[in-house]
């Protein structure tokens, strides 16, 4: 995914206190509903100590979809690739 954002992947995966970072927590969300992972297991693999900011922003990104067409198409997109790659 960091490259679908341009990003290199240690951006990705490493948030910077106080930064919004819209793609990490889209993949956050994303390895919680594809992946089947568990919240501490989602904080483990962003880096983080902290399994809250793992729901948080999975929230965030829930609760924008229904209001944000764009924002909901891009996710169900990104979701669609993440499936057939588990087939």
């Amino acid at each position: 995914m960091a490259g679908i954002y341009k990003m290199s992947k240690d951006e990705f995966l490493k948030g910077v206190s106080g930064k919004e970072n819209e793609p990490r927590k889209v993949a956050k969300y994303l390895a919680r509903r594809c992946c089947a992972q568990t919240l501490l297991e989602t904080a483990k693999l962003f880096g983080l100590e902290s399994y809250g900011a793992v729901g948080w922003g999975c929230d965030r990104i829930k609760s924008k979809i229904p209001n944000d067409r764009k924002c909901k198409s891009h996710i169900e997109s990104l979701e669609a690739g993440i499936c057939q790659q588990k087939i």
